[in-house]
């Protein structure tokens, strides 16, 4: 039975951490349902919350790509698992999607990023261009 309110749902999933549920809670036709089950799997994190907020920088709804890359960028420890999946990231076809990407890979600071960011440094466009300049400059900073 699905709720009127779904911050609730979403809510009672997390406590539980029932990242099966909120896995589930991502297909959901509303994007303010999906955008707060991204919130909440990235606050649980884990391997298995990986898989599914890089397949949401795919939705339809930009607050819900932008939310999910925050997520993945804010894993922290869970970071070396991100790295190849934010690197295809950078080729995505949303500029928002990649220009978060970079910045993320950036912020991680794992040196296997540095190549694929410096063709970013020829993207189409130039916030992708600067966010990729900027996270070579972080990722060099951090692994001197």
């Amino acid at each position: 039975m699905e709720q009127s309110n779904s911050n609730p749902l979403i809510e009672e999933l997390k406590k539980k951490g029932n990242i099966d549920g909120l896995i589930k809670a991502l297909q959901h036709q509303d994007a303010d349902v999906r955008k707060k089950a991204v919130s909440a799997l990235g606050d649980i994190g884990g391997a298995k919350a990986v898989e599914p907020l890089i397949e949401m920088l795919k939705d339809e709804s930009e607050p819900v790509r932008r939310r999910a890359m925050v997520r993945l960028w804010s894993m922290g420890e869970e970071g070396e698992e991100v790295v190849e999946p934010l690197i295809k990231a950078l080729n995505n076809t949303h500029q928002n999607v990649r220009e978060l990407a970079a910045m993320a890979l950036g912020k991680i600071g794992d040196p296997r990023a540095i190549e694929p960011l410096r063709k970013k440094i020829f993207d189409s466009n130039i916030w992708v261009q600067e966010r990729a300049s900027e996270a070579i400059k972080e990722i060099n900073s951090q692994n001197k």
